[in-house]
């Protein structure tokens, strides 16, 4: 009795509400997990609709899950439904899976920041239901992803006795200092003619991150590309005599469409600079009398 009276009463209640919270907490945070949906694919076309599956799941060892709501945040013109009704019962340690459909808007864009083919994050979805009493809710990350229609068709290097089309992750090998190519670049618009979506501008940016090799592009933009053409951009890659190691060359493309969407692909191949033993370099001559 001495220690509670030690402790006070306001001391004992404060305990008491962390203790409580605590529990709710742990019940809310473990109790419930839910996958995150991912709607379309790199083959999706903008303006269809597209549906997925999701998993919620009851880690509860003793108590079901009822699930009474599910919402999301996603804009409007994601037309954003869920075709599985509430409420939803889940068994202790089971699961059950819900189907979410959405509308693929035109301006969605089809690469990200690094103009890589990606998944955009459109908003999150809600899950909110009972457990043993007690309230509870998950949230989770709702992506979709459509077709990227602005792509490098070919992009080949030339110089005085060979030719090689690359693509990413290739190597040209026994590049030499004082080597000069000429590449160019076929730039394809992927959108059908009765689709008939064309680019106002794409910008071309071909790049060395070897200072002893200088890249002169000749062409760095097309100024419209429609549907279902392509065009040809070009330019030339020069290896200093100084040159002693190899260089990776990346290719970056990238255009919004009429609609809005952004578009592009960045490939990135190496020059295996080869510097023979016998390459010497003769810096000064000193003459002696």
């Amino acid at each position: 009795m001495m220690k509670i009276k030690s402790l006070g009463l306001t001391n004992i209640k404060k305990i008491f509400l962390f203790v409580v919270l605590a529990a709710l907490f742990s019940l809310s945070a473990f109790a419930i997990e839910v996958t995150n949906p991912a709607l379309g694919s790199s083959s999706a076309n903008r303006g269809d609709t597209v549906s997925t599956t999701f998993t919620i799941k009851n880690t509860d060892p003793a108590n079901n899950l009822t699930i009474t709501q599910i919402t999301s945040t996603a804009d409007s013109k994601y037309n954003i439904t869920f075709t599985t009704s509430t409420p939803i019962t889940i068994q202790p340690n089971s699961s059950t899976t819900v189907t979410i459909q959405g509308d693929i808007p035109k301006d969605l864009d089809a690469v990200n920041s690094n103009y890589e083919e990606a998944a955009m994050n459109i908003g999150t979805l809600t899950v909110s239901g009972t457990l043993g009493g007690s309230s509870v809710s998950k949230t989770a990350t709702i992506t979709m992803q459509a077709e990227n229609n602005l792509r490098i068709k070919k992009f080949r290097l030339r110089t005085e006795t060979s030719s090689k089309s690359m693509d990413d992750g290739d190597t040209f090998k026994n590049v030499r200092p004082g080597d000069e190519f000429t590449y160019e670049a076929e730039i394809e618009n992927r959108y059908s003619s009765s689709e008939d979506v064309e680019f106002d501008t794409v910008y071309i940016s071909v790049e060395s991150e070897n200072s002893d090799v200088d890249v002169d592009e000749e062409d760095d933009e097309i100024d419209s590309l429609g549907a279902d053409e392509e065009d040809t951009v070009s330019g030339s890659i020069t290896v200093e005599e100084e040159a002693d190691k190899d260089a990776t060359i990346t290719v970056t493309i990238h255009g919004t469409d009429e609609n809005g969407a952004l578009h592009g692909q960045k490939i990135e191949f190496r020059l295996d600079v080869n510097r023979l033993t016998h390459d010497l370099k003769i810096r000064k001559i000193a003459v002696s009398p």
